[in-house]
């Protein structure tokens, strides 16, 4: 059974929850999106040192988590598409109109109904704004929103959250997909995009770090260059105590030089 559960796979819960913990994972969110919330103007970098006193995730709390997060977008999608979209793409008998854009999408929608997105959103929410463009964005949103279970991380049995529409013309309201699956693999896709950028995040890190020792070491060679043309000139002028100071100081521009280099051999 410990072997087993050694080769296993891991969950999409699992890899999401050892991202959240690993002290090398340094998201950045995108910048400029003046039409989602000005929250988002700026990019906004999440270091391992904002995070590390909280408590470490777990793979349930990660999927309670994201679950709820998915349950409040909805709701405010929800809201969005009923208030801000005319009729919201439904006729009153609740039908869906065939030639209205899908759920919660922003293809084909005017400007201000997109800069709107922000009113149906608490303010210490914004983040749900963010995890709307990042599905929207991937082509994610219509997979996650229709997987998600009726009743789940509700206070009145999931009846405040409207079945998503899957397709134009065509309507989901009291069905549900039956399982986590589709959810599922749309949060694994996304995990796997934070892993390639976790991996690409480091490489660039690396070898930021890396030109930076170099460069070091090209100023310390430079310098090294500099303080041996004082030594021999304070020992022409028959300067000893100058000559000694000059040579001091090469000599700790050598520990230094040997220093970077032990690092480099290590990266």
């Amino acid at each position: 059974m410990q072997i087993e559960n050694r080769n296993r796979e891991k969950t999409v819960w699992e890899a999401i929850a050892n991202l959240w913990n690993d002290p090398g994972f340094a998201p950045v969110t995108e910048g400029g999106l003046a039409e989602l919330h000005f929250d988002f103007i700026p990019s906004i970098a999440v270091p391992y040192e904002k995070v590390s006193s909280m408590n470490p995730a777990t793979p349930q709390f990660v999927q309670n988590k994201i679950t709820g997060m998915v349950t409040s977008l909805t709701r405010i999608i929800s809201n969005w598409e009923r208030s801000g979209q005319g009729d919201g793409g439904f006729h009153e008998d609740g039908a869906f109109e065939s030639d209205h854009p899908l759920f919660g999408t922003f293809a084909d929608r005017e400007p201000a109904a997109l800069n709107s997105r922000c009113s149906f959103c608490e303010d210490h929410q914004t983040y749900l704004l963010y995890f709307w463009h990042i599905l929207e964005k991937h082509q994610l949103l219509q997979t996650s929103l229709n997987a998600l279970p009726a009743g789940v991380a509700t206070t009145d049995g999931g009846e405040s959250v409207p079945s998503v529409i899957t397709t134009a013309g065509r309507t989901n309201r009291n069905s549900h997909s039956g399982s986590n699956t589709n959810f599922e693999s749309t949060l694994e896709n996304i995990a796997v995009s934070l892993g390639n950028y976790v991996k690409e995040d480091r490489e660039r890190r690396l070898e930021d770090r890396k030109r930076g020792l170099e460069e070091r070491m090209d100023a310390i060679s430079a310098e090294k260059r500099k303080v041996r043309r004082l030594i021999i000139e304070s020992r022409q002028e028959g300067n000893d105590e100058l000559h000694e100071c000059y040579k001091q100081e090469l000599n700790e521009l050598d520990s230094k030089e040997r220093r970077i280099q032990e690092i480099l051999e290590t990266l």
